[in-house]
């Protein structure tokens, strides 16, 4: 099971995801986004936020999968692709629909919680449902993913890894990874890592 999960991640076997997992952690003081101070300078704070966002797209690229085809072949395929997010997920929510809809497909990406389940409710299974909730705890968003699943639409959900309620529901997860060291812990650069998905 160890080997094959090596190898699913994209290593040779134990021993190459073993030296890999070395050297990042020997990397790893070079990589670690620093706390902001009030004494940095702009450039020093261009610098640690361009530097976590990297870091944060690297980590998320070492989560890819086999998933990644299987959701393009279900978008490819749909008749309509429908984006569930709230709060600031749901920006990346609107990203998606203006992006899919400047080449022809019909989406929706609803702010409002009542037309997000009304929406998932009215899928087929010719629909696709896009969710974006990092802790894939959200009410909401579990609400309107199961409406799209018992409606009979493809699942995907962008989210963290985790064993997280909202998996349940989901034909396809893509993962993203992050840390954060923002004041509050709001884990902006997970939108990064969203929106590059």
């Amino acid at each position: 099971s160890i080997i094959r999960f090596c190898k699913r991640l994209g290593y040779k076997g134990f021993a190459s995801f073993k030296q890999s997992f070395i050297e990042s952690m020997i990397d790893s003081n070079n990589t670690i986004t620093q706390e902001i101070y009030k004494d940095d300078s702009m450039t020093e704070i261009l610098q640690k936020i361009f530097k976590h966002n990297i870091q944060t797209l690297n980590d998320t690229l070492a989560l890819t999968s086999d998933n990644y085809s299987k959701a393009l072949e279900s978008i490819i395929n749909a008749k309509s692709i429908h984006f569930f997010g709230v709060g600031d997920a749901h920006i990346v929510a609107m990203f998606g629909y203006l992006k899919f809809s400047r080449i022809g497909y019909t989406c929706s990406a609803h702010s409002d919680v009542c037309m997000q389940l009304i929406t998932s409710s009215l899928m087929t299974e010719n629909d696709v449902a896009i969710a974006i909730s990092y802790s894939g705890a959200s009410q909401n968003i579990i609400k309107a993913i199961k409406n799209a699943k018992e409606s009979g639409a493809t699942t995907i959900c962008i989210t963290q890894m985790n064993k997280s309620p909202i998996s349940k529901y989901v034909d396809i997860n893509l993962f993203i990874s992050t840390s954060d060291l923002t004041v509050g812990k709001d884990i902006v650069s997970r939108r990064v890592a969203d929106q590059a998905i």
